[in-house]
């Protein structure tokens, strides 16, 4: 027999550190695996204290040992484990735990907590916070009433929601916090303070706690040749070292994460922080689950009904262009008002290359500029093509105004280039960062690229060369104009 043990952390290895499989958990809960005949298979060394019996002992015995077989019949075994829910099991020592059930391959094991909650104020929390979310029409509404709402529930010291952009780092858009506490309002974090496996993690188990950052975890007691369990949806699984020493630098002794989506995409995370130490339970943990649930499922709605309506002023744009280029017999119509190709996409200029016939409209480049510029997007595959940093691709200059470009090839009779291009300018972008985020790292136990960041004061980058974004609407409007013109030309 052997404890389970995490597999150093090193330069080498950190991308691919593998923090489904710690091999241990936190100290505030208990873990028992067993197999399908009931024989106890592992057991967290810890499990002396609520059994009597050490870790050594149990394992190789029956489950009954330590818990009436008819109690797990009571257990919530769906096929989705995000759906699972907890209940109260007596053991044998007389004492009651919260419960929840994992299957891990063969195996099955309990996370079993000590219960302090009071159901019946947690059921009227979901409640009033299903009541008023129904209510909130915007984003901003939705994130406040839950960074509120959760810090009233949970008591932490300090609630952010944060949201993830393309590049997955994160904006706190809303806060609740202690006075005390410093503020991350408006502030980023860079994408590496949660690396892609942490990230998958978080789309798995969407409720994660620390009980504890000092914490002894306790490691699990298995055979020798045992394969690690996964404990991805293990209310008590440890954490990474990394991660611990993160929340140290951050003057955080607790904390807990709830991830967030939006039409099943992984939108953002509530992050609490807690100066203390606490202890959590798993009646705590459904309310969480369920707070997540709804706000993702607010977000969701919000979504759709904004796309229904922003769907219905495209084709209303779309019916109307066509039908002024029909009436008029000329495809110029394109760039009068109000029915123009810069309608419902934000630009300070556009221009129609087709074929022979060059349409502009504000601020475009020259005609020397224009024609390299379709020469490039010619030479590339993509059909539809968008960037915020043009100077930085194109590699040539062509002008502050032209640093973001949304470029759609039309559909025409003949093999001549046929593009619609919209462009924006460029905006000199103030990112305010918690921390600087591109410091060179100290040397420390983890290897110089691994030390997590010390310093979470307000940071400034200035980025220049780059327009705003181009939003999913917009670029799916571009795509719509272009089959509406190339309709046209096909037809004339």
């Amino acid at each position: 027999m052997t404890k389970a043990s995490r597999e150093e952390v090193t330069v080498d290895n950190c991308a691919q550190e593998q923090i489904h499989i710690p091999g241990s958990i936190q100290s505030f809960g208990y873990l028992i695996a067993f197999d399908e005949n009931s024989k106890i298979t592992r057991a967290s060394e810890n499990i002396k204290r609520i059994t009597g019996q050490s870790a050594a002992e149990l394992v190789g015995k029956d489950l009954s040992e330590i818990l009436d077989p008819k109690d797990l019949d009571r257990l919530d075994t769906s096929g989705s484990e995000l759906r699972r829910r907890n209940a109260i099991l007596t053991l044998k020592s007389g004492e009651q735990m919260g419960c929840v059930m994992h299957s891990a391959g063969k195996e099955c094991f309990l996370d079993l907590v000590s219960n302090k909650s009071e159901g019946t104020a947690i059921f009227l929390a979901i409640s009033e916070l299903s009541s008023s979310l129904s209510k909130a029409s915007s984003h901003e509404e939705l994130a406040k009433i839950m960074v509120e709402t959760i810090r009233k529930v949970s008591r932490f010291d300090r609630v952010k929601l944060y949201k993830f952009d393309k590049d997955w780092h994160g904006e706190v858009i809303a806060e609740s916090r202690d006075p005390e506490m410093p503020s991350y309002k408006g502030m980023h974090f860079p994408e590496s303070d949660i690396p892609k496996q942490a990230r998958e993690l978080y789309i798995r188990n969407r409720v994660r706690v620390i009980a504890d950052v000092e914490d002894t975890q306790s490691a699990i007691y298995q055979k020798k040749d045992a394969r690690p369990l996964d404990l991805s949806f293990s209310f008590i699984r440890s954490v990474s070292p990394i991660h611990l020493q993160y929340l140290r630098n951050m003057d955080v002794r607790a904390s807990m994460s709830i991830s967030i989506f939006e039409n099943g995409e992984f939108w953002g995370l509530i992050a609490c922080h807690h100066r203390n130490a606490r202890q959590f339970d798993l009646f705590e943990s459904d309310f969480y689950k369920v707070a997540g649930e709804l706000l993702s499922n607010r977000l969701s709605e919000l979504h759709q009904i904004e796309n229904k309506e922003l769907h219905a002023e495209r084709v209303s744009l779309g019916q109307q262009m066509l039908s002024s280029m029909n009436n008029t017999r000329s495809v110029n119509a394109i760039m009068e008002p109000p029915h123009s190709l810069d309608n419902l996409i934000r630009c300070t200029g556009v221009t129609a290359v087709l074929g022979d016939e060059t349409l502009k409209r504000n601020a475009v480049p020259d005609a020397e500029s224009l024609e390299s510029l379709v020469g490039w997007l010619e030479c590339g595959a993509q059909k539809v093509f968008h960037c915020e940093d043009l100077p930085l691709r194109y590699n040539r200059d062509i002008g502050s105004y032209a640093c973001g470009i949304l470029a759609v090839k039309v559909k025409a009779p003949d093999d001549e280039p046929h593009w619609l291009i919209w462009f924006r300018p460029e905006v000199a972008l103030e990112v305010n960062w918690a921390g600087d985020p591109f410091a060179p790292k100290p040397t420390a136990p983890y290897g110089d690229r691994l030390f997590p960041r010390t310093s979470f004061e307000l940071w400034k980058e200035i980025k220049r060369g780059h327009s705003e974004p181009w939003t999913a609407f917009e670029i799916e409007t571009a795509k719509y104009l272009a089959e509406v013109v190339g309709t046209y030309l096909t037809s004339r």
